[in-house]
This record gives structure tokens, sequence and C-alpha cells, in this order.
């Protein structure tokens, strides 16, 4: 008969625990950050303008929230209007 060979010992990683995952999302949203902020700095390399697509966006939600609040749209472009001089000094 042909004598069987005890199969080696399989070594298994032990899955991250529950408590452990929202530290892994936060890990892995970190990563995804650095890479988005990466293409933002090589954009203008084809072509793209630096910030033109956040400017569009944070535009367009204005207003929308100034067709449906305009209290708080004045608000928003307030704070934004100080910030931007703020900026530019």
């Amino acid at each position: 008969m042909v004598e069987k060979t005890p199969n080696p010992p399989v070594k298994r990683e032990e899955p991250t625990p529950w408590y452990g995952l929202p530290f892994v999302a936060l890990g892995h949203l970190f990563w995804i950050w650095v890479l988005l902020i990466l293409i933002e700095w090589v954009a203008p390399l084809w072509g793209q303008v630096t910030g033109q697509h956040a400017k569009t966006v944070l535009v367009e939600h204005i207003t929308l929230l100034q067709s449906d609040q305009p209290h708080l749209a004045a608000k928003v472009m307030g704070l934004v209007n100080a910030l931007s001089q703020r900026i530019e000094t």
C-alpha cells in the first residue's frame, strides 16, 4: 500500500476582527485622499485647470441652495466671499 504523508499545516491569516474594520476603512480612505491630491497636482500636465471641477460643483450646489433656502445660501456666499478675500491677501 501507498503510505500517506501528512500535508503540511496551512498557515491562515486571521481576518480583521469586526472592531478593527473602521480603522481599516479609515486607512483606505486616507490613501484614496492622497491619491486624489496627487492627481489634482499633476492635472495641469494634461491640460486641466486645478480646482476647476470643485469650483463648478460648489457654484452648482449654492445655486440649488439658493432656490431651496435663500437665507442659508446668503450665509454660505458670505462665508465663501470672506474666505476668498482672506486667501487673496
